[in-house]
């Protein structure tokens, strides 16, 4: 059985940690195509491995990105299983425990694209909760949520209380209003109400996996309803430090916006400092790092959130502003300082453009200073 693990995890190990990372693309490959249609094969025996082989790796295939290939794979599986979908359905749940990561989002991909008829939507929602074990069905259930949003939402609040932690993460993950690579829920977006009973049952959930998808729900739910989210975290505030810990993740966004309501939750409240020196590299080439220093007067012995802003230049010549945390920590009144580097390494999630950028140094939510540089070739 492959190990279960977020379908996420090569996106993590792969892409974010390597200046030149392999792509995603090539998860999908001849390996997995093959392992699939000896599965298949083995389970019904009229699947025609050679045509399946074709129907994949068509004059377009090298050119399809990661979710174009998961998609194409999929109708090459709806074109050589069984058509009638309970028959395809069978098939498959004795394959998808063989996969896991992105991968085994083919199988709840499948339900999303041939489970739509309402008559199999009972079996297309059992489908998800056993695909998720595997792999996730967080993309897959959106659909059925914006089809029959009150019927699913019964299902999903049934999976809040599963045995099965991936289940509960189905539960909150699935219903995110603005799912990273995902569709949209605009009625959740508009009124996220109906989350909250599911997120209420998973709250103290004894999986941190678990906790940090209710975090994620609630910081995107934070983007359009500030006030609910804020209203949630004091509800939920002081009862265990594992639910602390997760309100404190879902209130990263307002955290880094400087809204004071969420600063003055965690006791950042002071904001008279004092600015002693900035000092900042005037240039920095891409690939090397940016240097930076301060020094401020505390006036009084209080939390401190410590945060620095970077304003990259964008290719239309305007500033993105982007937040960084250096540290939260109580400091004791009278002068303190921080030296800070930061690294413009190539990445593939951020363009650079060569141009005036600038820094800033913030506390509590409060800009205290600001330097322009210069970023080089």
């Amino acid at each position: 059985m492959a190990k279960l693990v977020s379908p996420f995890a090569h996106m993590e190990t792969k892409y974010y940690d390597s200046s030149m990372p392999e792509p995603l693309k090539n998860l999908i490959n001849k390996e997995l195509i093959q392992k699939l249609s000896k599965l298949a094969k083995a389970k019904h025996t009229k699947f025609n491995t050679k045509s399946f082989h074709s129907y994949v790796f068509d004059k377009e295939w090298k050119q399809r990105e990661l979710k174009d290939r998961l998609r194409h794979v999929t109708h090459a599986l709806g074109e050589h299983l069984p058509p009638e979908f309970p028959n395809a359905i069978s098939v498959l749940k004795v394959m998808a425990p063989e996969f896991g990561g992105l991968e085994g989002m083919l199988f709840p991909d499948f339900v999303e694209i041939y489970g739509k008829e309402k008559k199999h939507r009972k079996l297309a929602l059992d489908s998800l909760e056993e695909f998720t074990k595997y792999s996730s069905s967080e993309f897959a259930i959106r659909p059925f949520l914006i089809e029959e949003q009150e019927k699913t939402f019964k299902r999903v609040l049934k999976w809040s209380k599963s045995k099965n932690e991936h289940v509960r993460r189905l539960s909150s993950e699935g219903i995110r209003p603005k799912l990273p690579w995902a569709m949209q829920l605009p009625a959740l977006v508009e009124d996220p109400t109906p989350i909250l009973p599911i997120l209420e049952n998973l709250k103290a959930d004894p999986s941190e996996y678990v906790r940090r998808s209710v975090a994620n729900c609630l910081n995107d739910i934070s983007k359009d309803h500030p006030d609910l989210v804020l209203k949630v975290a004091k509800m939920w505030m002081g009862k265990k430090p594992e639910t602390d810990k997760l309100i404190k993740h879902a209130l990263r966004t307002l955290l880094k916006a400087g809204n004071p309501k969420a600063l003055k939750l965690f006791g950042y409240t002071s904001t008279n400092f004092e600015l002693i020196s900035f000092k900042a590299d005037k240039s920095v080439k891409v690939g090397k790092r940016f240097n930076f220093s301060f020094e401020v007067n505390n006036p009084k012995k209080s939390l401190v959130r410590i945060e620095y802003a970077l304003y990259f230049l964008k290719k239309n010549g305007t500033l993105s502003k982007k937040v960084f945390k250096i540290s939260e920590k109580e400091i004791m009144k009278g002068n303190f300082d921080h030296h800070k580097s930061h690294n413009f390494k190539l990445i593939s999630t951020r363009k650079y453009h060569p141009g005036t950028h600038g820094v800033s140094i913030i506390l509590n939510g409060k800009e205290i200073a600001y330097k322009k540089f210069k970023l080089n070739e």
